[in-house]
């Protein structure tokens, strides 16, 4: 029979004793008022009897009513409390077992009654770990304030559990001396995954640190999350100082603008993008980057961040410029070559650069030098006047060397007047003057694409008029 069937037959055994005395005692009443008064009297006090005997048992079925919802109450408690997933202890101040649930046992790998009385600090993995559950249960008895810890336990067949501790100081109604509630949660999964995670992280680190290239992470607010050393290397900072900043904390506000565009429109777009870059270093040297950014998106495809990887690729680039500089650029001069000359020309007719001047040059006595000092002093001759013309030009201009004492020049933007100033202060130089030098020129202009190859053409057929005029004789093209 249950505590609370007993309960129940206990009370109604005592109601019935308590009704058979109070009969018995009315009836006694009742003779006595027999004998002294009349029966209207007599009928009046048993029907007040009668009434306040109702009002008593609706007053017991109520107390009844009460203790049966005392009961369920405690059941209900008493459930929640054993079946919690949470193990809850209860302990005195030295640290003892009162209290355990099913949860608390079975954490500790124990049953109930082989746990309840023992010291908690008796399934406690390690010395270091009593040490501080003494001081957490110490600092619980003294602030009025939940405290927590991590301590390791032992749990069964040997197993390590990783207890997350979260105690409670209590004080008891019917005892001066305090209790202590602790709830203790296995987080040893927890535990596990975050060690494994952090394995993971120093592998991936690890990874990235023996990656020639520059890599590195950004968070959705542009902040760096994850930088590898050859990035570091690159900006001559360490990972903690990179570590939580954007770009306008490293990089001049120039670049960090450029950078944060290609940022944003990455996010905005999902999709990847690919440039390049150079920068010059203390030392002057450029160097030259390609550079690739792409979004990251998590299992429900949003974007959470941006991989960028800067491949150094400076070795390549000054190999690619050497092969475009000996594919436009005549050796032995160092000025355009004819086929770079007749491509800027097409360019040039498509564009809206007009009117675009054409000056031709010829070297005077280049046969003769080459005849009686050898052509090594004819290149010197020619790479004495390539240096000439080269200098009296301007940036923009397309001087180039088209045949072996040739020269053609293209003036964009430039009218005739411009180029005859230019053409005016090489013949009046020291080096022509003095007959060192001796170059005939021609010039032409064009005022429109149509224009320009005959321009070429006029240009030509003047410097070879100069060149006439210049000798004093009729020479044939094969004899300048």
């Amino acid at each position: 029979m249950s505590d609370k069937k007993k309960t129940k037959s206990h009370l109604t055994r005592e109601m019935t004793e308590l009704r058979l005395r109070a009969e018995e005692r009315t009836r006694a009443k009742t003779a006595d008022l027999k004998q002294s008064r009349g029966e209207d009297e007599m009928c009046r006090l048993v029907q007040e009897l009668e009434v306040h005997q109702v009002e008593l048992e609706m007053q017991n079925e109520e107390l009844l009513g009460v203790q049966e919802e005392l009961e369920r109450a405690r059941d209900t408690y008493t459930e929640l409390y054993d079946f919690a997933p949470i193990g809850y202890f209860t302990l005195d101040d030295q640290g003892l077992i009162r209290e355990v649930n099913l949860a608390g046992a079975q954490l500790l790998g124990k049953e109930r009654p082989r746990v309840v009385n023992k010291p908690l600090a008796e399934f406690i993995a390690d010395a270091a770990g009593k040490e501080a559950f003494s001081q957490h249960l110490e600092s619980v008895l003294q602030i009025e304030d939940t405290q927590k810890c991590d301590i390791n336990l032992k749990g069964k067949n040997g197993r390590q559990i990783h207890g997350q501790f979260q105690s409670v100081r209590l004080s008891a109604r019917d005892c001066e001396t305090p209790y202590v509630l602790t709830a203790i949660v296995d987080n040893t999964t927890a535990k596990l995954a975050a060690e494994r995670l952090k394995e993971v992280s120093f592998q991936q680190q690890a990874i990235l640190n023996n990656i020639l290239d520059s890599v590195w992470l950004k968070d959705l607010e542009g902040r760096y999350v994850i930088v590898n050393n050859s990035f570091c290397q690159a900006l001559a900072v360490s990972p903690e100082e990179l570590l939580g900043k954007t770009d306008f904390d490293v990089y001049p506000h120039s670049q960090a603008e450029r950078n944060q565009k290609v940022f944003q429109t990455v996010l905005t777009t999902g999709s990847g993008s690919y440039y390049e870059e150079s920068r010059i270093d203390p030392q002057g040297k450029t160097t030259y980057l390609e550079k690739t950014q792409s979004p990251i998106f998590n299992a429900a495809g949003l974007v959470i961040g941006v991989i960028g990887v800067g491949h150094d690729f400076t070795n390549r680039k000054n190999i690619e410029n050497s092969l475009f500089h000996q594919s436009t650029h005549d050796s032995l001069t160092g000025l355009y070559n004819r086929a770079f000359f007749d491509g800027e020309i097409e360019r040039l007719a498509q564009g809206r650069a007009f009117p675009i001047s054409v000056v031709m040059a010829d070297i005077n006595g280049m046969k003769t030098v080459n005849d009686s000092q050898g052509h090594a002093a004819g290149d010197k001759l020619i790479q004495a006047v390539a240096q000439l013309i080269h200098n009296a030009f301007r940036v923009e201009d397309i001087v180039a060397r088209i045949g072996g004492d040739e020269f053609a020049i293209l003036l964009p933007g430039a009218d005739k007047e411009v180029a005859e100033e230019v053409v005016g202060r090489i013949l009046t130089c020291d080096k022509v003057k003095n007959g060192q030098l001796g170059i005939a020129f021609g010039i032409a202009t064009a005022e429109n694409r149509a224009q320009l190859m005959d321009a070429l053409k006029v240009g030509d057929q003047k410097m070879y008029r100069m060149k006439l005029e210049q000798r004093g004789s009729k020479p044939t093209r094969s004899s300048s």
